[in-house]
């Protein structure tokens, strides 16, 4: 957390009341302006993007903070869209990457998204197209796959008049729906679990030879296999996961019980801007 202070925007969410921090997301930005630098987990030549990173929102057993996570995906979107339409001549895109078993994650960032429309903030209906652009994963030295498979969606920053969509029943607006249902078995080692989630991803894409695959060497970590996935058009308003114990696979946070002493409230930003006004002013 401290890395990326020092080196990218954050965002955070506070309680007023308590200056107790709520929620925080990081915003990246990279230039895959050759081989060098080209990103492993965005594996797109010439490519200028910016990569919002994991929200992490504090979790309460009330959920009083429910919708704390939409509304930090609606301000890092927004943002960088209102930044990217001053700056056209560079085409910029915005992805996100979320772990294959992060329902809350993927359906914060759906509600964050529609969000924005719904309220009309990218243009009176108008929306920002937001699919699956590509999946990745990670193996080491052995072959295995070292964490769950991820997915990469992309946001297009260019708004566009929101698609109609007339479905005649319920049902068939659920069979439209891109199910990824996953079956484990809690027994099995880590790596095979994260192959069975791999398989049922792939299987439900249709992966074929029109799947470009590509790969790239992160050191420290593994090959990265790049799947790009970006003209199956997979409308991330219609990926549904059905995780069926799939989020227990992996290691777990444990929450440290040192982080007072060491991170302590949110400081008063209104007052803070108070007195650099008063500064100012003299």
């Amino acid at each position: 957390m401290l890395y990326n202070l020092l080196h990218y925007p954050v965002l955070v969410a506070y309680d007023q009341e308590t200056n107790e921090l709520e929620g925080i997301v990081t915003i990246k930005y990279h230039e895959n302006s050759s081989t060098k630098t080209m990103d492993p987990y965005y594996q797109k030549e010439g490519a200028k993007f910016f990569s919002i990173t994991g929200v992490l929102v504090k979790q309460r057993e009330n959920m009083l903070n429910k919708g704390i996570g939409s509304n930090l995906y609606s301000a890092s979107i927004l943002g960088i869209q209102q930044y990217a339409q001053n700056h056209k001549k560079e085409q910029l895109e915005l992805n996100v990457v979320i772990d294959c078993t992060n329902l809350p994650s993927l359906y914060a960032l759906t509600n964050g998204n529609e969000n924005l429309q719904a309220r009309g903030l990218v243009g009176e209906n108008k929306e920002l197209e937001a699919i699956l652009e590509a999946i990745y994963i990670v193996r080491d030295e052995h072959h295995h796959l070292v964490e769950a498979p991820t997915y990469v969606l992309r946001i297009d920053l260019e708004p566009r008049n929101i698609r109609e969509e007339n479905w005649v029943s319920e049902e068939e607006m659920l069979k439209s729906k891109n199910t990824f249902s996953y079956t484990v078995n809690p027994h099995q080692e880590k790596h095979q679990s994260y192959e069975v989630l791999l398989d049922t991803i792939l299987n439900e894409i249709k992966q074929d030879e029109s799947c470009i695959a590509t790969q790239m060497e992160d050191e420290g970590t593994g090959t990265v296999t790049y799947i790009s996935v970006e003209h199956k058009k997979i409308y991330l308003e219609n990926m549904k996961l059905e995780r069926n114990g799939a989020q227990n696979i992996g290691k777990k946070r444990v929450p440290r019980n040192d982080v007072p002493l060491f991170v302590g409230p949110m400081p008063d930003i209104g007052q803070v801007l108070q007195k650099e006004g008063e500064r100012d002013d003299r």
